[in-house]
């Protein structure tokens, strides 16, 4: 990986993921010049990952782990440049605030986040990464393209991930939901 801007999927390959829009991409990225240097990982298992896996070969661009021990996830998390958070495009979603945000901030890892709703207003108003269109593999490409090209703007969503993991530390998140609870009047 040394040398690549690494992009990647941590989690369970589902059929409510869509992962074949990071395939996709990563097609797309092997034969665009300003995209070579671009590493898919995708990290997990699931009822999607061989159908991914079949789909994946012959992709040098784009490598699969498997299921990693829970312990080791960090480990997986630190190498990335940037984590992608994808789901199908559908209004069930919209509600939806994968674990995968909080876990992104407290690791300082920008991300690319492709699904709609609550938790795209949290990556937009934290300022931790770049929202697309789910489903649209060139939508991904080009809020990678983004990142990669504005190394300020790069280092800004850094910033803000470890900046919104304190805002959303569960310590935090408790004692305000103390305050709102002893703010209603019997």
């Amino acid at each position: 990986l040394t040398g690549k801007f690494v992009v990647g999927y941590i989690g369970t390959h589902g059929l409510a993921h869509c992962l074949e829009t990071l395939v996709e991409a990563a097609r797309l990225a092997s034969i665009s010049d300003d995209l070579r240097s671009v590493q898919f990982l995708s990290v997990g298992t699931g009822a999607q990952f061989a159908a991914i896996k079949q789909q994946a070969a012959g992709l040098n661009n784009f490598t699969m782990t498997g299921q990693v021990k829970r312990a080791d996830i960090f480990r997986y998390w630190s190498i990335l440049d940037a984590g992608i958070i994808h789901l199908k495009d559908a209004p069930l979603f919209e509600h939806v605030i994968p674990s995968k945000i909080f876990e992104a901030m407290a690791m300082g890892i920008p991300l690319l986040h492709g699904v709609r709703g609550e938790s795209a207003e949290i990556v937009h108003s934290t300022g931790m990464g770049i929202c697309f269109e789910p489903e649209e593999p060139e939508a991904l490409l080009s809020a990678i393209r983004q990142m990669m090209m504005d190394r300020i703007a790069y280092v800004e969503m850094k910033t803000s991930c470890l900046s919104a993991a304190q805002t959303y530390n569960r310590t935090t998140l408790a004692y305000r939901m103390v305050d709102c609870l002893q703010g209603i009047k019997k």
